[in-house]
């Protein structure tokens, strides 16, 4: 049963026939036929649908008991229906945070093509059949009828009470970290270190500290921390959040924020080296920014403390104790995706923070692609224009240096911004900017020069 695929096609084929022989047998009075409306779920307290407003779902079958071989054909057509539409006819809700995760009150089931496991009875199966059997609790020929007497090439449509927002609560509730599960760390540590590539001492060092850790539903949780500073040493300080990432069968590509997570005061990250903070790095997500620690060169080389943190994709950065640290002559060095909408964050980045630079893999997309390539050479698709983009950069950073006004360097990012989503360089551009990059390199040679009192000129 779990190898199996969904074939909606095989079933949509079926039920046109089926539809087909109902219309002969309305115009046959001795055809005995039984007319049956489906069952509509909706949720407590709904606004209950006239029939107009109802979407027609009937569905024609024989009255008479099918033999054991019609049950065997009826049940290949309806095992490998979509379970999505099932699980919205067996009246579960699709979950907000996780598009493969549907509930109610009795059960949280993830769906991942012809597979279902459902968390709070830490039972899974496979096919239609299975799920009706589990959820509803029947036996095998209860599921069969109950599936054929649904329409079920397209899901139903269940009207739902407006949510609402109780600021009272959500205003005076902490936040609460997702109960840990350790049998399910094996399979979390499997993904991360077998799929993901990360370092085993990595990953098991941070799950002994429990900043990585396992929930019931096997999302690898990343804890997120408030960070006090002093300009020189970050410190944890209590958890504000958490970063979900779904381990859960093929190609699960759930990631999101654990309910009540803050963006604004807290972050995943972790730190290299000892002293005094030297360099910041930015990522997208947890795993890039372990991945990214684990790939940098200069992590062994720089003295002082090195920080990798992640920002959350679009999630907000602390803008202070980076602020602070250029201040300080420190590094802040953006090290987004390298494809459209990761340049874009930069540049966005650098607008409120001048002085930052930018770093993007070599290989693939993001860092872990880059983790998982190793010294193979992959092909890309939808990175950015890595040469162009290490221009523009050059020029930011040479247009800080030289002592341009903040106005100005806005106006840079503005314009490396839309030549990020395919726009040209004008030529009024490229002359500042070969400007900029001109009088930086003469500061430059001035000071190496001042620098070298063995560099003397006779005349």
């Amino acid at each position: 049963t779990f190898s199996r695929n969904i074939l909606n096609q095989g079933f949509a084929e079926a039920a046109q026939t089926q539809a087909a022989q109902a219309s002969q047998q309305e115009t046959d009075p001795q055809s005995p036929t039984q007319t049956i409306q489906p069952e509509v779920k909706s949720e407590p307290n709904s606004p209950v649908q006239s029939p107009a407003e109802q979407p027609t779902q009937q569905s024609t079958v024989r009255a008479t008991t099918p033999d054991k071989e019609d049950w065997k054909e009826l049940a290949n057509q309806l095992r490998d229906t979509d379970l999505t539409i099932v699980a919205t006819h067996l009246g579960l809700e699709l979950d907000a945070h996780d598009k493969q995760k549907w509930r109610n009150a009795h059960h949280i089931i993830s769906i991942n093509h012809s597979k279902f496991m459902d968390w709070q009875a830490d039972k899974g199966g496979g096919g239609a059949i299975d799920l009706v059997m589990h959820v509803q609790q029947v036996d095998f020929k209860t599921a069969v009828q109950w599936l054929s007497r649904q329409d079920l090439t397209t899901p139903v449509f269940v009207s739902k009470p407006t949510p609402t927002l109780d600021l009272a609560e959500s205003s005076s509730s902490p936040f609460q970290l997702p109960s840990a599960n350790e049998r399910r760390w094996a399979a979390v540590r499997k993904y991360l270190i077998d799929e993901r590539k990360l370092p085993i001492l990595l990953v098991d060092r941070l799950h002994e500290r429990g900043m990585i850790y396992a929930d019931g539903q096997q999302n690898a949780v990343f804890v997120r921390h408030a960070t006090s500073t002093d300009g020189s040493v970050w410190v944890r300080d209590e958890p504000t959040g958490a970063n979900l990432r779904g381990t859960w069968g093929e190609d699960n590509a759930f990631h999101g924020l654990a309910p009540g997570s803050s963006r604004q005061q807290g972050w995943f990250w972790v730190g290299t080296g000892k002293g005094a903070i030297e360099r910041v790095l930015l990522t997208e997500s947890p795993i890039d920014t372990l991945s990214l620690a684990t790939l940098d060169p200069q992590r062994t080389k720089t003295p002082g403390a090195t920080i990798y943190i992640s920002t959350d994709g679009t999630g907000a950065v602390p803008v202070e104790p980076l602020q602070q640290l250029l201040e300080q002559q420190k590094q802040v060095v953006v090290a987004f995706d390298a494809d459209p909408a990761g340049e874009d964050m930069a540049w966005r980045v650098a607008r409120h923070l001048p002085g930052v630079t930018r770093v993007m893999p070599s290989q693939g997309k993001d860092w872990n692609e880059a983790l998982q390539a190793g010294a193979q050479v992959q092909q890309e698709t939808g990175c950015v224009d890595r040469q162009m983009s290490k221009q523009l950069w050059q020029w930011h950073r040479a247009a800080h240096q030289v002592g341009k006004s903040s106005q100005y360097l806005t106006r840079i990012t503005e314009v490396a911004r839309e030549v990020t989503k395919g726009g040209e360089l004008s030529e009024r551009a490229k002359t500042a900017m070969n400007g900029d990059l001109r009088q930086w390199n003469r500061q430059l040679s001035q000071q190496r020069a001042s620098n070298n009192p063995h560099n003397i000129s006779l005349a």
